[in-house]
């Protein structure tokens, strides 16, 4: 409960002072249960309405983290892929793809 509390303060923060890489940061409510990966991306990129990319075979495999609260959505999906090995590499503001983290 505390990550989640400092991960909504820090999401407020970037939010408020603008501090992000893209220009349009907006909060989105989020309840996802940590569940296999496929189906956590897919309640994620509904919730945040973004297009999430990702090679099934490669994450079927994974359980995904559990999201909840208002938070920044790349916030949000950084902390669904958290201890997964996996990085989201974003294309645009809506648009990431999810691949193996590159050491």
């Amino acid at each position: 409960m505390r990550n989640l509390c400092v991960s909504v303060v820090v999401g407020a923060l970037w939010y408020l002072l603008g501090i992000s890489a893209f220009a349009d940061t907006e909060l989105v409510r989020f309840d996802i249960a940590a569940q296999p990966l496929p189906f956590a991306l897919n309640s994620f990129a509904t919730q945040a309405h973004m297009q999430i990319l990702y090679e099934h075979n490669k994450v079927v495999n994974i359980l995904g983290n559990a999201v909840s609260g208002v938070l920044d959505k790349h916030i949000a999906l950084e902390q669904l892929l958290r201890g997964t090995g996996l990085e989201a590499i974003y294309s645009a503001e809506n648009a990431a793809t999810i691949r193996l983290k590159s050491n």
